[in-house]
C-alpha cells in the first residue's frame, strides 16, 4: 500500500526516486527496491515527505489539501 502511495505523492510533486536516493545519500536502485519492499520507517517516510514538498502523516498532503 505505501509502495503505491509512494509512487503517487512522486508523481503528483513532480519529483523521481532519484531525488530521494539524492536525499539518502544512496543509489536509485536501493530506493526502487526499499519501496517496493515497503522496508520504509516513519522518519525515513516523514525525510521523503520533507523531500517532495508534503507533510507524512500515514499519507502525503500537499499545501492544496491534495492526500495521497
Amino acid at each position: 500500500m505505501k509502495e503505491k502511495q509512494i509512487i503517487a505523492a512522486l508523481a503528483y510533486a513532480h519529483k523521481n526516486q532519484q531525488d530521494i536516493a539524492d536525499t539518502f545519500g544512496c543509489t536509485k536502485q536501493n530506493v526502487s527496491t526499499r519501496i517496493k519492499r515497503e522496508k520504509l520507517s516513519d522518519d525515513e517516510l516523514e525525510k521523503i515527505a520533507k523531500t517532495i514538498g508534503a507533510k507524512y502523516k500515514c499519507y502525503f498532503e500537499f499545501e492544496d489539501g491534495t492526500k495521497i
